[in-house]
């Protein structure tokens, strides 16, 4: 799966989240949050993690 990461970025804008929020609520180091917004692809359940600690559907954040 290829996260789409300024739909990512757009929604912690939305949300007023920062980077150490979502981290905390998916259970992320900041260092594999970084890895996973620079990543090529991710694991579907890496992708729902971050979903999840979005609040959102991982159809929102992944490329179709």
């Amino acid at each position: 799966m290829v996260i789409n990461r300024s739909e990512i970025e757009l929604i912690l804008a939305r949300k007023q989240m920062t980077a150490t929020s979502i981290c905390k609520k998916a259970g992320f180091s900041r260092n594999r949050f970084y890895e996973i917004m620079r990543s090529k692809s991710v694991t579907p359940k890496t992708a729902g993690k971050m979903a999840a600690a979005l609040d959102v559907d991982v159809t929102e954040i992944i490329k179709q």
